[in-house]
């Protein structure tokens, strides 16, 4: 707490800003060192009734004494908020005077009580000084003329320069933010335009004053939303939309845009001021976020509501996508009453494209599986099609296979895919050889490893993604199949899913952490126990 005290005493100590707080029983609670020398005095330990006296409190006058009761910080520290009030300052450390401009604020409780007073004020002798330097005809500018006291000019003079300093901020605000500004004149005609617009639209301001805001036009939208948007805030009603705006280099964006009629004291509109944020990014994201929606669908679609119950089998399936959607699917493909089809694949890309990709390929593969062909004359047809469309930059590695219930044999093609592993009964593991496999759509011709394997009973046949083997920890290592296979014999004796689901949960203890780049996909065939 004491740290925090003095950290926020330097702060306070080094704005140029004097600050001053009293609390209820006018002690001074924070006096900083531009208040100590902008009066001339620091805190005192004296009663209200004194500080006119003791600090040489004047009005703009510079005779009148400031009556306590109106000192800004006592009507603060009463609940009243003062802006802006000129005061003079002289007292025997200050000998010339010194004019400061002042604001105060009550400070309350979580209940509203007026706990303390706040003062906020600055030196403005320089100000001042350049103002009563000012003369017209040997007239002092603060003489007393049309009614107004010599301290009432003096004020209106501060003011008029206060104004002027808010309107050339404003002003500079406007030129600069990025957002662009459009004003025009009552017939549409645009007269003025900031940087911003410049900057957006590569139209300069030379180019655009004169123009209708219709060289924006794009062509996006209908004459009848124009007509309709120019019928309403020619009525005098604001316009809040989306509009897609054209460049002067023929490149559209998306705006966010607002249209708001300026009118005079007659109520008659004079002009329209319109201000257009660029949202393109925005919309380009709500764009994307849209299509990974889609290809969730579409992914989800594909993968079995319900895996089916077999005779002499059973089987697993898990998904872990790497992000909103997965290149990776399955599927279970009923053949006959003793067949089934096992498909697990692969696409390269990720996101809508890689949905498509999936969708199309199990199209491609359940049409062909539907007649009942060997797993490679299947992944043959699919190839040659995959080949005719030159889609090589979206590959595609897949394992179909059919699952014999009665013989316990699993025949299957693999085109580029990881090779599958067994756990068997008693408890390790087992490879199996094989051929080299190109990826579907990459070859007219392509290569498939074609097997044979047979799956005792109580045996697992665990087919996966290489999201599996890739999956790297904190350190970099991958899981490897070394990883597979070790994690892969302590799972003896569940069943196919639970092998799934325990792979999953394995595989998400290694990886910790560590980013998942890619999707992993499992799935088991287990031949039931005797």
């Amino acid at each position: 707490m004491k740290t925090d005290y003095n950290f926020l005493k330097l702060v306070l100590d080094n704005l140029g800003e004097g600050i001053v707080v009293a609390d209820n029983e006018a002690s001074f609670v924070l006096f900083n060192q531009a208040a100590e020398e902008i009066l001339g005095k620091g805190a005192l330990d004296l009663p209200p009734e004194e500080w006119t006296s003791a600090y040489g409190i004047f009005k703009p006058d510079q005779v009148t004494p400031y009556p306590a009761a109106e000192l800004p910080l006592v009507r603060a520290m009463h609940g009243e908020t003062v802006a802006d009030e000129l005061i003079f300052i002289k007292n025997s450390a200050l000998l010339e005077g010194r004019w400061i401009d002042i604001a105060a604020n009550p400070i309350k409780d979580e209940q509203e009580n007026v706990t303390a007073g706040v003062i906020i004020f600055r030196d403005v002798t320089e100000r001042i000084m350049a103002l009563e330097n000012l003369s017209m005809s040997g007239m002092s500018i603060f003489d007393e003329i049309e009614g107004y006291s010599y301290s009432e000019c003096k004020a209106l003079l501060l003011h008029f320069v206060k104004f002027q300093e808010r309107f050339k901020l404003l002003s500079r605000a406007v030129r600069e933010t990025d957002d662009s500004i459009v004003m025009t004149d009552a017939n549409g005609l645009i007269i003025y335009v900031n940087s911003g617009f410049e900057k957006t639209t590569g139209y300069t301001r030379n180019e655009a004053i004169g123009q209708s805001p219709r060289i924006l036009k794009s062509g996006y939208h209908s004459e009848d939303f124009y007509k309709n948007l120019w019928g309403k805030i020619s009525s005098g009603n604001n316009f809040r939309g989306t509009i897609l705006n054209k460049k002067k280099n023929g490149e559209t964006y998306w705006s966010e845009q607002t249209i708001t009629p300026v009118k005079n004291d007659q109520g008659e509109i004079t002009n329209y001021v319109s201000v257009l944020k660029d949202i393109t990014d925005l919309v380009e994201r709500q764009r994307l976020e849209r299509e990974l929606e889609l290809a969730a669908e579409i992914q989800k679609s594909i993968l079995p509501k319900k895996l089916p119950g077999l005779p002499n089998f059973n089987i697993g399936a898990s998904i872990k996508p790497a992000r909103h959607v997965s290149g990776d699917f399955y599927d279970i493909l009923r053949i006959d009453e003793n067949k089934i089809g096992i498909l697990i694949g692969d696409v390269v890309n990720k996101g809508i494209t890689a949905a498509i990709m999936m969708a199309r390929v199990h199209t491609l593969i359940a049409a062909e599986a539907s007649l009942n062909r060997d797993p490679g004359d299947v992944l043959c047809e699919v190839n040659e099609s995959l080949a005719n469309l030159d889609l090589s930059s979206h590959l595609t590695t897949a394992i179909y296979g059919i699952l014999d219930c009665e013989k316990g044999e699993f025949s299957y093609a693999r085109a580029g895919h990881e090779p599958p592993v067994m756990l068997t009964r008693d408890g390790k593991t087992q490879h199996f050889p094989y051929e080299r496999g190109t990826a579907l759509g990459l070859l007219d011709e392509i290569l498939l490893d074609e097997q044979i394997i047979s799956i005792p009973p109580g045996e697992t046949l665990l087919l996966f993604t290489d999201g599996l083997v890739d999956c790297r920890n904190l350190e970099g290592n991958s899981f490897g199949y070394e990883g597979i296979e070790n994690n892969l014999r302590g799972l003896r004796g569940l069943s196919a899913q639970e092998v799934c689901e325990r792979m999953l949960i394995q595989i998400n203890e290694y990886k910790g952490n560590a980013e998942q780049y890619d999707d992993i996909t499992i799935v088991a065939l287990q031949a039931n126990s005797n």
